[in-house]
């Protein structure tokens, strides 16, 4: 949900994040830690999002490079 939350928000700039919290039932803040965390909820991939706890690498320009 909460990369659903980013991709609605960026859709629709003028967007109020009360609505947001009505729609999904959360607190404001909720909302707001969301959206301030956004890079990393957009990051993850569909498949990913059914995953609690998201760890992106410790170093991701040496993931790249060893990928090469």
């Amino acid at each position: 949900q909460k990369r659903e939350i980013c991709k609605i928000k960026e859709k629709e700039l003028n967007l109020s994040n009360v609505i947001l919290t009505q729609k999904y039932n959360i607190e404001k803040l909720t909302v707001t830690n969301i959206l301030n965390e956004k890079e990393h909820w957009l990051a993850i991939l569909g498949d990913q999002g059914k995953i609690k706890k998201f760890c992106g690498p410790k170093w991701p320009q040496l993931k790249n490079i060893l990928s090469l």
